[in-house]
């Protein structure tokens, strides 16, 4: 898996927004992967370390605040897609203002194909993004969006091409964004977050009592022990 989420990258992924957090002077940020690959989920390892609710809830709630911090930011910021964005990859694409995906990418909310529930904060902000009939459809299927398909549904917000362009055509639609003064860029961006209808801290209790039903369940043990390979839509 590439650009899996290890137990270090949670840890470094919270000191990065902390920094984002006290840039006084930014407008918008980019979040992508490195090796023009963006994140394949979580870790399998670090997953089985944690496999009873408990653990599990906890390493939910460390999430949660971290996307939910992100998705509070004043700063714009836009998800650089490249390679496949599942699982956890995909949350954290959704806790983004906008989806830039490269021509070959793909997202996905795999977590049923694993017998569990998104569970830092997707599941809610899916809905806001999507629609609550088309966020049950993609949540319920496990399906994995093409680029075309993730644009056809307004997930994604534009494609760019693959490759070392990838990035500076993403910072080509980022900076629509901001081009006025950080201080109006800023005040754009805490409007919209003030007048979002999102309950952050109800849709994450809701969801780590969801998740806490099927973590380390017969069937989500039985699912790591797979090889699970997951298609992309064409």
């Amino acid at each position: 898996m590439k650009n899996a989420l290890s137990g270090s990258m949670l840890v470094a992924f919270s000191d990065a927004i902390s920094e984002l957090e006290s840039w006084s002077t930014g407008r918008g940020v980019i979040v992508y992967g490195a090796g023009h690959t963006f994140c394949s989920g979580g870790d399998l390892n670090t997953a089985k370390q944690v496999l009873n609710p408990t653990d599990g809830e906890r390493m939910s709630r460390f999430m949660q605040n971290i996307l939910n911090r992100l998705y509070q930011l004043p700063l714009i910021t836009v998800a650089l897609i490249e390679g496949r964005a599942l699982g956890g990859g995909a949350e954290i694409a959704c806790a983004c203002d906008f989806r830039s995906m490269s021509t070959s990418a793909a997202i996905g909310f795999v977590q049923t194909k694993l017998s569990v529930s998104p569970a830092w904060g997707a599941g809610a902000r899916l809905v806001e993004i999507l629609g609550r009939t088309k966020a049950l459809q993609i949540l319920a299927s496990g399906i994995v969006l093409a680029t075309k398909d993730a644009l056809k549904i307004g997930l994604a917000d534009v494609a760019v091409p693959d490759g070392n362009f990838a990035v500076k055509e993403t910072l080509t639609f980022l900076g629509t964004f901001t081009a006025g003064t950080t201080k109006a860029t800023q005040a754009a961006k805490k409007v919209v977050v003030n007048a979002s209808p999102l309950d952050l801290e109800k849709a994450a209790k809701g969801e780590n009592e969801i998740f806490k039903t099927v973590w380390g369940s017969p069937e989500h043990l039985q699912a790591l022990d797979k090889a699970i390979k997951f298609t992309t839509t064409r």
